[in-house]
């Protein structure tokens, strides 16, 4: 099968699959592109298999290289040089002739104006040649000839513009056209001579363009009729083209007839643009450019040129404005306007095989068409909307068919919109022509109804081809419409209409959901219906009570609430399931609405309690009457807060002002938990994530109402923090005991600051707090904390909230002042004493931890004690430093024996630091006796260190005091006898020569310390 009939089976194929709509015209379009792509590929192929090529040869595929970087030669920086230098003195001339210009032009004569502007012709030729000729610029060259020649024709109407040759030969005077006959006269060769020479495009189309202006002004200047002027450009268009024919081949004319086939086009512009300045008829222009648009027709058929259609299209639309505005034609002109894209409709309809033709054709015809309805539109609004109504109507459903037929065929969603939309605008046009008939409600019941009309007829009973593409699109902008005017009648207090409205709409919401196929459109008709329906029986209340009165307004929230619910009991019943649902969530979201409005209602000083009990009812029968766990959940939830807003509701009512609304909070909070004991474990869990957030809330209300110590606050905060840690401990939730725990913590503040309590009163109160907290804490729970493995990680599950919260007590304790020493170093007894009884609550290497922070705490006493003691000052500082010291030797020695290394490092640290403190002491105070006691320390040190093999305590101990004595008797240095230098001097030097003796006995051997002895010594030393 050859390549011919296989690509004939291929497109009969395809275009059978589009007939029968398979395949959309994209998808034709795209796979008969992709097909012809195939075709040539594979022709390619076979005729590379087809050709001479021997083994070796190798399809070598271009690399891409960068382009390399242009580097100047010397010649070329030179003319770059000459050129800016002629650049120059150019701007300097023309400089001097703008000065010229504008401060003397008005003294010369016209002789002379005319002269100095071909003076500047001349200059640019001049220099044109000289940068050829002498300086070998060619570019340059080239640029000041173009200028030069541009300055021709300037002269010429400078002659006319002057009068020169008089007012015949002026460009006012009848003999207009002879002086531009005489121009291109003058200008023609040069441009001739110019596109020869330089073999350059731009000269070319100057001359051809020349020479079709002096023929245009060589006809005008007989001045004949418009037709028989357009007749003679015709004619000359006819010469172009013979003139091509018969002498393209010639190669002296080559670069004039390569360049005319394009410029025929261009000159039918050049033509029109000639009618328009010689004889001002708009309707014969406006022939013409129809005209102009058909030849542009012509050449896309007859030379493929497929781009012209754009051209076409809009010279044909504006030939017809043209036309129609300026004729009889334009009491009719918004018809024909909209008729305008009927136009190219036609064109596409009658075209059998361009398939990208007929594209192009679809979308001048939507665009012309959007064009005509601004146009239409503008103009409307301009001279008003009187007896043209009937016609701007006609013109608005021409434009909606003229879409309704690209939506068909093109299947484009901007054409489905704008259809809908287009009949929308002309159902407004036709409430114009019908206004009068209304003597209430207006535009938006009359636009509702057709949004309804259209939403029925287009989009639920819309089974026809044509129709079926602006389906959804329909639907879409009925609903926009109906959204638009249900505001507009808001808006202008319609309520009466709006009711029946958003009536109307919800079951409009309620076909969509049934009739809809799309997963989105169904969602929003099932809940938009209940919406619109509540907000229809708000809006009729406007209607019932003109004037708004907070009470009834909150029955009538009750009342929508209610016919809510009955709706959802009817649609469950039906067993339609979706639809009781959303009633069923719109009808509670309602009722929130209303307990809210209650709610401000009763901040507002307007109380009606039976509406709270009516609402509590209603959370009560939702609650039986759902399945689903999430509403059983929030209907338990809505009943229990409705139930602590009635009691509050009914305490202010019957003006109960004893009873605080802290109280109530605790009372609701303690019915619940009594509930909670009697219901089974199902409803225990649904009740636990309600009770326990309330409980703490309470506890949260009765913190923010106990600002200071009242007797009444305080008891109803405590009751309420135990009760919360009661019901976090009937439920097994033991982490967030932190949070009823912090709030007693800010209790017992406020108690203990108190000014009615004694030091002594409040040192008890806490003592007795701190021990009953921490035996609770231990008995509620063996452990400081409990930990589980999940996923190979351990994670708490407790924490025994109650002994932190005796540590923070006793915290609190200690900003207590006591005059009494043992009132006062209780509470630093009591850490210590806290941390201790934790040790066996632990167990691992937490432990250690745990006993570690016990030690140290016990320096917190003491350290306490040396600050209410009074120490002597020569032994204060020997008294904090020694403590750490003992501490150290009593955790490497117990606690942390087996991590020597770790501990040598801690030794270290706090000997140097001991030792630097010391010595500080001693420099400071410059007592001998502070030395002395100094020294005792170092020779403790050094033998402890000795005896025990401790580095750390032998060297630190023989430098700091080395370093002491050093401190010590610095001042007797200078008191030494003469002698006692002589003594040391002449010691040294009997050391260096028994030295050198005994070098020379070993035979010039140094004598050796045998220091593997001492270091292995000392190796055994920790």
């Amino acid at each position: 099968m050859d390549n011919r009939t296989r690509k004939k089976i291929f497109e009969e194929e395809l275009g059978a699959l589009k007939q029968k709509e398979y395949i959309t015209h994209d998808e034709y379009s795209i796979i008969a592109n992709a097909y012809e792509i195939y075709s040539a590929d594979r022709q390619l192929a076979v005729q590379k298999l087809q050709g001479i090529q021997t083994p070796s040869e190798k399809i070598i595929k271009p690399v891409y290289q960068p382009k390399p970087k242009k580097v100047l030669s010397a010649q070329d920086i030179r003319d770059r040089n000459i050129t800016w230098i002629l650049i120059v003195g150019v701007i300097m001339v023309l400089l001097s002739g703008v000065i010229i210009a504008t401060s003397a032009w008005d003294n010369l004569n016209n002789m002379t104006k005319t002269i100095g502007i071909s003076l500047v012709a001349v200059l640019f030729f001049a220099i044109s040649w000289l940068t050829e000729n002498k300086l070998k610029i060619e570019k340059t060259a080239f640029a000041f000839w173009i200028l030069g020649s541009l300055f021709l024709p300037v002269t010429v109407l400078s002659i006319g513009y002057f009068q020169l040759f008089g007012t015949y030969l002026s460009i006012t005077g009848e003999g207009k056209y002879l002086l531009g006959v005489f121009a291109v006269i003058l200008c023609f060769p040069v441009y001739v001579y110019s596109a020869h020479r330089y073999q350059n495009k731009l000269f070319t189309w100057i001359s051809l363009t020349t020479l079709s202006l002096g023929i245009g002004f060589a006809i005008a200047s007989f001045y004949p009729p418009v037709d028989v002027f357009y007749l003679g450009m015709i004619v000359y268009n006819c010469l172009l083209l013979a003139g091509y024919m018969y002498l393209k081949k010639n190669q002296r004319f080559k670069l004039f007839f390569e360049e005319l086939p394009l410029f025929t086009q261009v000159n039918l512009i050049v033509s029109t643009l000639l009618m328009l300045s010689f004889y001002k008829s708009p309707v014969f222009y406006g022939f013409n450019i129809l005209l102009t648009a058909v030849l542009y027709m012509l050449m896309v058929y007859s030379q493929g040129k497929k781009e012209y259609v754009y051209v076409f299209g809009g010279l044909l639309v504006y030939g017809i404005y043209q036309v129609v505005e300026n004729s009889i034609l334009q009491s009719f002109n918004f018809l024909i306007f909209a008729l305008a894209g009927f136009i190219f409709i036609g064109l596409e309809k009658y075209l059998k095989n361009d398939d990208s033709l007929k594209k192009i054709y679809q979308i001048l015809s939507g665009v012309v068409s959007l064009i005509a309805f601004l146009y239409i539109s503008a103009e409307a609004m301009m001279i008003g909307m009187g007896s043209s109504s009937v016609i701007l109507l006609i013109s608005y459903l021409l434009i909606a068919l003229n879409y309704i037929y690209l939506a068909y065929k093109t299947e484009r969603i901007i054409f489905s919109y704008l259809a809908p939309v287009f009949l929308m605008v002309a159902g407004f046009q036709s409430y114009q022509l019908m206004k009068n008939f209304y003597s209430f409600f207006g535009v938006p019941i009359h636009m509702f109804t057709l949004a309804v009309a259209m939403f029925l007829g287009l989009y639920v009973f819309n089974k026809h081809k044509y129709l079926i593409p602006i389906r959804f699109s329909s639907l879409l902008v009925s609903i926009t419409v109906m959204f638009m005017t249900m505001l507009l009648a808001f808006v202008d207090s319609q309520f009466s209409l709006l009711t029946v409205m958003l009536l109307i709409f919800g079951i409009v919401c309620w076909v969509v959901h049934k009739k809809s196929d799309h997963p989105d459109l169904q969602f929003i008709g099932k809940w938009s219906m209940p919406v619109a329906w509540f907000l229809g029986i708000l809006s009729y209340y406007s209607v019932v009570y003109p004037d708004f009165h907070e009470s009834h307004y909150s029955i009538w929230l009750i009342l929508a609430t209610v016919i809510l619910l009955g709706v959802h009991e009817i649609f469950r019943r039906k067993s339609q399931t979706e639809l009781a649902e959303s009633f069923f969530y719109v009808g509670h979201g309602a009722l929130v609405y209303t307990v809210g409005n209650l709610i401000l209602a009763l901040s507002m000083g307007i109380n009606q309690p039976i509406l709270f009990i009516a609402c509590l009812f209603v959370y009560i029968y939702s609650m039986y009457r759902t399945t689903m766990e999430s509403m059983v959940k929030y209907s338990l939830y809505g009943a229990f807060t409705m139930f602590t807003i009635t009691l509050l509701a009914f305490i202010e009512y019957w003006n109960l002002s004893s009873i605080h609304y802290t109280q109530v909070l605790l009372f609701a909070s303690a019915g619940i938990f009594l509930l909670w004991y009697q219901v089974s474990d199902s409803w225990r869990k649904r009740i636990m994530f309600y009770l326990i957030p309330f409980s703490l809330i309470t506890v949260l209300f009765t913190m923010i109402e106990t600002t200071y110590f009242d007797v009444e606050n305080v008891i109803t905060s405590v009751l309420a923090i135990i009760l919360s840690l009661w019901i976090i401990k009937a439920c097994n939730r033991p982490l967030i005991n932190i949070l009823p725990l912090a709030a007693f913590i800010y209790i017992m503040d406020i108690t203990v600051n108190d000014a009615m309590f004694q030091s002594y009163e409040k040192a008890f109160i806490l003592l007795g707090t701190i021990f009953i907290v921490k035996i609770v804490g231990e008995k509620l729970q063996k452990h400081l904390y409990n930990t589980s493995t999940k996923k190979d990680y351990e994670i708490i599950d407790s924490i025994d909230w109650y002994t932190l919260t005796a540590f923070v007590l006793t915290i609190q304790m200690m900003f207590i002042y006591q005059a009494n020493l043992f009132l006062a170093v209780i509470p630093y007894l009591l850490i210590p004493y806290l941390l201790f009884s934790q040790i066996k609550r632990v167990d691992g290497a937490v432990t250690k931890i745990v006993q570690t922070i016990t030690v140290v705490s016990i320096l917190l006493p003491y350290y306490y004690l040396l600050y209410r003691l009074d120490v002597p000052r020569i032994i204060e500082t020997e008294l904090i430093v020694l403590p750490w010291i003992l501490l150290v030797i009593v955790l490497s020695t117990r606690l942390w024996s087996s991590q020597q290394a770790l501990m040598k490092k801690l030794e270290y640290g706090v000997l140097v630091a001991a030792a630097i403190f010391l010595l500080n002491d001693t420099l400071i105070q410059n007592n001998p006796l502070e030395g002395i006691i100094l020294g005792i320390l170092c020779l403790i040190s050094i033998i402890g260190g000795f005896y025990k093999r401790k580095k750390s305590f032998f060297f630190i101990g023989i430098g700091t005091l080395g370093v002491n004595v050093l401190i010590n008797t610095r001042e007797y240095w200078g008191n030494l006898p003469w002698w006692a230098y002589l003594l040391a001097a002449g010691l040294i030097l009997i050391v260096v020569a028994s030295l050198n003796e005994i070098e020379k006995n070993n035979g010039g051997k140094k004598p050796k310390i045998n220091k593997e002895v001492i270091i292995e010594k000392f190796k055994s030393w920790q």
